[in-house]
């Protein structure tokens, strides 16, 4: 199918050009408009069949640099060969179809020596333009690759990050659970009932590369319940979120990470413990997310080394650099000095972003 659309547009080509060349040929000659294009056609047709096999052999002998000299030989025989070909075609066709008187004049005065040498420099132009159309199709092709192979290596570095997440989550949890059972088997046995509904939600969208913001929350949510029980009143949540965001996608075990952060560097360091805050926000066009805890160093030392410290920051922000390139925003504020502040900023899609190669 394809190569009968080629061949269309090739015919609708050659069509043209014998159209233009009629009409310079009747100006030139003084000839009846049909006339020329009879004569014209004879020669453009003929030179257009013997293109056909020019493609062939441009096929199975494709430009080689490394071999140049071998491939400039054998393009100039073949090209003399189909001219020569395509000049017997031609007189063929105009003492049948044309005029007769016409090819003897052209074999008196020897002026097919010209023809032949224009068809030579014409059948060369085609070659050149078959190796560019060929060159351009391989480059696509390549291009192709390149891309099915970025964002297959896209889609196995993310899939890799979270699963160094998730194992590293859990290990927290599980120990969590293990800090309770000697003391107050009775939390643990809560902790553990959160623990597994947790789970179940991470396994039921481990393929998953996008959720509703709406889930993620949830996700969260059931994190930090897992957490109260671990520290009680010590840990307190406050929440600020604009509904009308919730709809949102955003890359899967997003939110976690940063509470879970906010938790083991800010609220367990504490004897007193602390408040974490969440603020979903919609900012001009972009979804706007921090999650603030207390009792953190928020220096500027401090914050320079916050995606050093760990596995969650520094993995999270890796995964948002390969899924949105440049189009996001990820820091450590330190507006104020006892507050730690993981501040995200997504571009606002109506579905999540196209994938693309690693940043």
């Amino acid at each position: 199918m394809e190569n009968r659309k080629h061949m269309a547009v090739g015919l609708l080509i050659w069509t043209l050009y014998n159209f233009f060349s009629a009409g310079v040929l009747a100006l030139q000659q003084h000839l009846e408009y049909w006339d020329a294009f009879m004569s014209a056609g004879a020669s453009n047709y003929a030179m257009a069949l013997m293109s056909i096999p020019l493609w062939s052999f441009c096929k199975r002998f494709p430009l080689d640099k490394e071999k140049i000299v071998a491939t400039v030989i054998l393009d100039t025989i073949v090209c003399s060969v189909l001219s020569v070909v395509w000049l017997v075609a031609y007189y063929g066709i105009h003492w049948l179809f044309v005029h007769k008187g016409a090819v003897m004049v052209m074999l008196s005065t020897r002026i097919y020596l010209w023809q032949l040498l224009d068809g030579l420099t014409k059948f060369a132009l085609i070659l050149g333009i078959f190796y560019t159309i060929q060159f351009y199709q391989k480059l696509k092709k390549t291009e192709l690759r390149e891309a099915e192979l970025d964002l297959l290596t896209k889609d196995m570095e993310l899939q890799h990050l979270k699963t160094q997440i998730n194992p590293h989550f859990l290990f927290n949890a599980l120990n969590s659970v293990n800090a309770l059972m000697g003391k107050e088997p009775e939390k643990a046995r809560t902790m553990n009932s959160k623990l597994s509904q947790l789970l179940r939600t991470a396994l039921e969208g481990q393929d998953s590369k996008f959720v509703k913001l709406s889930e993620e929350l949830a996700f969260a949510r059931t994190y930090l319940d897992i957490e109260k029980v671990r520290f009680g009143d010590k840990l307190r949540v406050d929440e600020a979120i604009d509904a009308s965001v919730l709809d949102q996608d955003v890359p899967a075990m997003l939110l976690q990470p940063l509470v879970e952060n906010a938790i083991k560097h800010g609220i367990a360091k504490q004897a007193h413990g602390g408040l974490v805050q969440i603020k979903l926000a919609r900012f001009e066009n972009t979804l706007d997310i921090k999650v603030i805890n207390s009792g953190s160093d928020g220096s500027s030392k401090a914050t320079a080394t916050a995606f050093e410290r760990g596995i969650g920051l520094k993995n999270t922000r890796q995964r948002l650099a390969r899924i949105y390139e440049n189009a996001f925003v990820f820091e450590i504020d330190n507006g104020q000095p006892d507050e730690f502040c993981a501040h995200i900023q997504l571009p606002l899609t109506p579905n999540h972003p196209e994938e693309k190669g690693p940043a």
